[in-house]
């Protein structure tokens, strides 16, 4: 498999562009552009499952 080609820097304005700011074969660290704001990724997201409580409210 061949690498994809380096991007250009996003100029303001490019919503929901994604900019590469360094590369490790196919992982790639950037930056995600939205019109409110920039996202560095990768940004770990908490993931829970609704239907199991591993706190419970009381316990907050």
């Amino acid at each position: 498999m061949e690498l994809p080609e380096e991007t250009e820097p996003c100029k303001e304005g490019d919503h929901g562009k994604f900019e590469v700011t360094d590369r490790d074969g196919w992982a790639r660290i950037g930056i995600l552009h939205t019109s409110t704001d920039m996202l560095d990724t990768p940004t770990l997201l908490p993931v829970v499952n609704p239907n199991i409580l591993t706190v419970k409210p009381s316990e907050m």
